[in-house]
């Protein structure tokens, strides 16, 4: 199998989903060493975040704990390359979006550009940005077939 690299431009990819409380965020560099992790607000506790910090990686947990600092943020879904939030419904995407944009930032070494886009969107994207687009979905798809490879063979 061919190993794809990360060559593109820094980029954030802001993709809605079915349930208009939750939004995707795809990143162009890994944000997170865990394979999935799902944080829920209501069970959140810094303290036993300590826990899981070296499963995320440091900046993984630093994203996970700033992003609980923002009102109307409701849980928290971290991949590698990926973050799934879901705001609670008395909250508006506009009063959160531009603060875990901000978060997200943090884990890039220059300024990533950020594109909006619905998943009906992604063939009428500029071709660069549709590349970008693609090469994320095929690291996630690759990484995850790995793991999936590797948990089986651990039940095994």
């Amino acid at each position: 199998m061919k190993i794809l690299k990360r060559t593109a431009e820094p980029t954030i990819f802001v993709e809605s989903a079915p349930n208009p409380d939750v939004r995707l965020y795809h990143t162009s560099v890994e944000i997170s060493h865990a394979a999935i992790h799902l944080f829920d607000k209501g069970s959140f506790d810094a303290d036993y975040m300590k826990d899981d910090k070296e499963e995320l990686g440091p900046m993984g947990a630093n994203l996970v704990h700033e992003l609980f600092l923002i009102d109307g943020v409701k849980s928290v879904f971290i991949k590698p390359f990926e973050l799934t939030l879901t705001k609670g419904s008395a909250y508006k995407w506009k009063d959160v979006h531009d603060d875990v944009i901000a978060d997200i930032k943090h884990c890039f070494d220059k300024e990533p550009k950020v594109i909006t886009v619905r998943p009906c969107d992604v063939h009428g994207m500029e071709p660069k940005a549709r590349d970008v687009w693609e090469l994320s979905k095929k690291i996630a798809f690759r990484f995850y077939n790995e793991l999936y490879e590797k948990v089986v063979a651990t039940v095994k």
